[in-house]
């Protein structure tokens, strides 16, 4: 267990996400953590999101509002050669 004076970060955070395609609201997340060890199954019907937030959390996506954290970092950011050391940490099944 963490100290008082250490919090303890979760893996996946999501804060007032929305994706917009054109007018079509793809997804609308209020907040969503991910702690470390925690399994997430996602459920939902076709084009209700699935796939949307999946990209958002590997960082092939820019939300159109909000904020993605990855391992306390911003899955867009350094998306140029020699990134994906974080995305690597975090496995996803499409």
């Amino acid at each position: 267990m963490a100290s008082s004076g250490n919090a303890v970060r979760p893996v996946v955070e999501l804060h007032d996400l929305h994706m917009l395609f054109n007018t079509v609201c793809a997804l609308d997340i209020g907040s969503l953590r991910i702690q470390r060890a925690e399994r997430v199954f996602v459920l939902g019907r076709s084009g209700s999101g699935k796939s949307t937030l999946s990209r958002l959390i590997k960082g092939r996506l820019k939300p159109s509002t909000g904020r993605v954290s990855v391992l306390n970092r911003d899955p867009l950011q350094g998306r140029t050669r020699g990134s994906g050391r974080g995305a690597r940490r975090v496995a996803m099944i499409d």
